[in-house]
């Protein structure tokens, strides 16, 4: 039974990751708008940055870029909508 639903899971991750990549995207900002748009948010320079993970997604019911960076001594954690650019979250952590 563990293994079934395990399998379940995966099935869901699989066909969620899928559903992102099949999207049509011209109706929505592009992957690097999005980071510039995080970047911007976090007012350090963009040759400071090193990009750990930018994925386009659906989170409830709606497109986004999740876009995660560090610069300096910091981690940038941002959710990007992918239909107008408006930050969702947004994290700042110290890094040791």
């Amino acid at each position: 039974m563990k293994n079934d639903a395990m399998d379940a899971v995966e099935n869901v991750k699989y066909f969620t990751s899928n559903a992102s990549t099949n999207v049509d995207r011209t109706s929505f900002i592009t992957e690097e708008m999005a980071k510039q748009i995080a970047v911007k948010k976090s007012g350090v320079n963009a040759n400071d940055v090193h990009f750990t993970k930018v994925e386009f997604e659906m989170e409830d019911s709606n497109y986004v870029y999740e876009i995660d960076f560090t610069a300096g001594k910091k981690e940038y954690e941002a959710e990007v909508s992918a239909s107008d650019g408006s930050i969702l979250s947004w994290d700042v952590d110290e890094l040791n």
